[in-house]
């Protein structure tokens, strides 16, 4: 034996008692909490590294379970240093808040979190952005004139509208967006995320000159309540929204009359008698494509009038007058031009203004009266032509003046 000899007993410490345990996920509303709508993200290697409280290093590895979830179990506690766990990256995220114990981190390291005192357990939180989404609501919104929800070239665009949508995504963050419609009056909201179980609301604003039209989503008749409102529960790749609006019931008008026009001037003058009680009927379709079939009578004056319309399409509106057999047809007018169209008892409207007149005239009967008479040598000047009295032939006779519509009367003749 040595002077002295030096016997050391050593113990190995305790496994530990400290965990970690925590997740990875996609935390829409980075709240940190793990709810029915995050997206776990699975089999994700996650490291635990540093030297426990005797100096000795420790490096384990796990990765994440089908519920993102992952643990270190027996653990002692670290050195002044701490320990350190590292997710893996997640080329596919941004990345969101993490936490400790459901403190925000503050540790710097990339995708890290900095232990210094463990827990039973300490908590760890990763959390992920969601994405900004791939899904977009489009529209449009115009004065659809045949109320088709398709806008055709005649369709006026509502431009400078403001349209917004709102709701909630799929994480429930609120969602509030507004745009203004373009010179197309088309619109469109981009990288969307899906809307919660409510659905997204996309609204336009009013537009005090028009009336609300019909409106769809996906090709299909709005029914949602909501006044200028269309709802979206799914939103697509895109989802089509259309608010429509009713065309004005027009501004032109036509007027005009229908008359014997005996000097045929197309001037309604005192003599001329009226026409009435006349069907008259303007056919056609308007600037939208709606069919136009129009009908009225002549009024105790012979006029008549059409209201509220709309401009024609390009084939123009026809204006077309009952037949009047007890006369033979006279020139007729548009605007003080004479009628070219070749339809009977038609005039073709290409433009309407406020008004257009139209003229129908009649020509004068030619008269039932006569004048007849003789020339002869009266013997007895009794006017009465007795067999002594000598006819004189062969003698020319005229007569002239003015009909009762002003028309020069020049008639020669001579005696028989």
């Amino acid at each position: 034996m040595g002077k002295p000899s030096k016997v050391i007993f050593t113990e190995l410490p305790n496994a530990g008692e400290a965990r970690i345990e925590g997740a990875v996920f996609v935390d829409g509303n980075q709240n940190g909490i793990k709810e029915s709508q995050d997206l776990a993200i699975t089999n994700l290697a996650v490291t635990l590294t540093g030297n426990d409280k005797f100096g000795n290093s420790v490096s384990l590895s796990t990765n994440t379970d089908s519920n993102g979830a992952f643990k270190f179990d027996a653990l002692r506690q670290p050195d002044a240093d701490g320990y350190v766990v590292t997710r893996g990256d997640t080329p596919s995220y941004e990345d969101g808040q993490d936490y400790l114990d459901s403190i925000k981190n503050i540790y710097a390291g990339k995708n890290a979190v900095k232990i210094t005192t463990m827990g039973k357990p300490s908590k760890v939180i990763f959390t992920e952005l969601a994405d900004v989404g791939e899904a977009r609501v489009e529209g449009a919104i115009f004065v659809d004139g045949n109320q088709n929800g398709i806008k055709e070239s005649q369709d006026l665009a509502i431009s400078n509208l403001v349209v917004s949508l709102t709701g909630k995504d799929e994480f429930g963050n609120g969602v509030s967006l507004s745009t203004n419609t373009d010179s197309n009056g088309a619109f469109k909201f981009d990288a969307l995320r899906q809307p919660d179980a409510d659905g997204y609301v996309v609204t336009r604003g009013d537009t005090p000159s028009y009336e609300d039209g019909q409106d769809y989503l996906d090709g299909i008749k709005n029914i949602y309540a909501g006044k200028n409102a269309v709802k979206i529960s799914t939103v697509g790749k895109p989802s089509k929204v259309i608010f429509t609006e009713l065309a004005d019931v027009g501004e032109a008008r036509v007027e005009g009359a229908i008359f014997v026009d005996g000097n045929q001037n197309g001037i309604k003058e005192s003599q001329d008698l009226a026409i009435t009680n006349l069907v008259v009927s303007l056919t056609g379709k308007d600037e939208f494509g709606n069919g136009v079939s129009l009908s009225t009578n002549t009024d105790n004056n012979g006029a008549f009038k059409f209201d509220a319309l709309r401009q024609p399409d390009a084939n123009g509106y026809v204006v077309t007058r009952g037949d009047t057999p007890s006369y033979e047809d006279g020139q007729d007018y548009l605007d003080g031009i004479k009628n070219t169209h070749a339809g009977k008892n038609a005039v073709k409207i290409s433009t309407v203004g406020k008004p257009s007149k139209v003229i129908f005239t009649e020509l004068a009967d030619v008269g039932e009266a006569r004048v007849e008479g003789a020339i002869f040598v009266d013997g007895n000047q009794n006017g009465i032509k007795e067999s002594q009295d000598l006819a004189i032939s062969n003698l020319v006779v005229s007569l002239t003046g003015k009909d009762e519509f002003g028309n020069g009367v020049s008639l020669s003749i001579n005696t028989d």
